[in-house]
């Protein structure tokens, strides 16, 4: 007996109309269950008033309002497209937590599709958007702080416009946290839950609340204090392995100065006066800082203060310890050349600065200058950050990122405004 006919089209067959590489071959798990749905579901799909009126719920600026109206029709006039799409929704509405099936690696689309390729993964991130209110609104969260939350889809696409000169959406992995609600915006700054993946102990006297961090065990470090692999070279000579060393009565271990530099030099702490408040492996909130305008320092404390209520209340299953952080922005060099009342320095000493592993001028490069900038120092610089960094580099200096660390009882005594 023959097999029946399959009722959709099948992966294969839509990856040869859309002329997709062989990358995308991985993308088509649950390809049939999708389509069963679509066909059952899919009536009126990214209709023109879905996109009008969840790009005013996201408060969309005209712009980016009228690039999803323009490009609607051509991903309408693409069956293959328009089920590619439905597929993805299906993804990452279904399957977020599966990491086996992430719409955060499905690759780009090819070019030859134009502007319904180009505009394709923020249709699928649009279209996810019922979904993640859903979530949110299960949990009492306040549907602002879903807008806001999902207003990355617009940062991203003005990324891709930054780069390529018109408007689309190609950096899928950036947004997957937010449909797993793991990831959520207050205010100014972006709160990732995650925990303390960097090899750091931190520990707070219970009489002054000074707090000491000490590196871990194994750390090398090059004789600046900085990790010996810093700068994009592994460093050989001059390096020293941190060691740290717990018992019942004390802590003996190598400091990091809240400047970020490692001191190879061994400190002890008696365990009655000094308590553990970080170790690896931790709960934390990891900070991002969107590019969505000026660094505000006082948007930026006001942002920590709202976590500090937000977290408790409507994701109390994750009692995190610290807020971290991993930015070019925390750079202490920086200090060098701007002045004390910048907004990065006043970000600066909000924060508990720490090495960081393989730190390197990428990312300093890519923000300060933009994302298809190789040479820095071909450009012609347009402010006095971008002077700086010019600088700095051509008498030979390195620019790297850093860690930072900021405990929740320090919001409000050592950050101020």
């Amino acid at each position: 007996m023959s097999t029946p006919a399959s009722p959709h089209p099948t992966f294969d067959a839509i990856r040869a109309a859309l002329q997709l590489p062989d990358t995308f071959a991985p993308c088509g798990r649950g390809w049939d269950e999708s389509q069963a749905r679509y066909a059952r579901e899919g009536d009126g799909f990214l209709s023109r008033e879905f996109a009008e009126t969840t790009c005013a719920f996201l408060r969309m600026a005209p712009q980016v309002a009228e690039a999803f109206r323009h490009a609607l029709p051509l991903l309408h006039g693409n069956d293959a497209l328009m089920r590619l799409a439905w597929h993805g929704r299906e993804v990452l509405c279904r399957h977020a937590e599966d990491n086996t099936c992430s719409l955060g690696d499905w690759p780009p689309l090819p070019d030859a599709l134009g502007e319904a390729g180009r505009m394709f993964y923020a249709f699928v991130f649009l279209s996810g958007t019922p979904r993640l209110r859903q979530l949110h609104a299960a949990r009492g969260i306040p549907e602002e702080v879903t807008a806001d939350t999902l207003q990355d889809i617009e940062v991203w696409m003005r990324t891709h416009e930054q780069e390529h000169g018109c408007l689309g959406f190609e950096h899928n992995d950036w947004m997957m946290n937010r449909f797993r609600e793991q990831l959520y915006q207050l205010g100014r700054l972006q709160f990732d839950l995650s925990h303390q993946k960097h090899n750091y102990h931190a520990f707070r006297n219970r009489e002054t609340l000074e707090v000491m961090v000490l590196a871990g065990d194994g750390m090398r470090f090059r004789a600046d204090g900085q990790c010996a692999d810093a700068d994009g070279t592994v460093a050989v000579d001059g390096t020293w392995t941190a060691h740290l060393h717990r018992d019942e009565t004390s802590i003996c271990g190598c400091p990091v100065t809240r400047d970020g530099a490692a001191r190879n030099e061994a400190v002890t702490l008696p365990s009655d006066q000094w308590e553990c408040v970080l170790a690896p492996g931790d709960p934390v909130l990891y900070v991002h800082i969107p590019a969505s305008g000026p660094l505000d320092h006082a948007a930026c404390v006001a942002s920590y203060q709202r976590a500090l209520a937000f977290f408790p209340q409507y994701v109390p299953e994750h009692p995190f310890k610290a807020f971290i952080t991993g930015t070019w922005l925390l750079d202490p060099q920086l200090r060098e050349y701007l002045s004390a009342s910048s907004n990065i320095v006043r970000f600066q000493r909000d924060w508990y600065i720490l090495p960081m592993l393989g730190a390197n001028d990428h990312q300093t490069i890519e923000r300060v200058f933009g994302w298809s900038v190789d040479d820095p120092r071909s450009f012609p610089a347009k402010n006095s950050l971008q002077r700086a960094v010019i600088a700095h580099m051509d008498a030979g200096g390195h620019w790297r990122g850093a860690c930072g660390l900021i405990l929740p009882s320090d919001i409000g005594r050592t950050v101020t405004g």
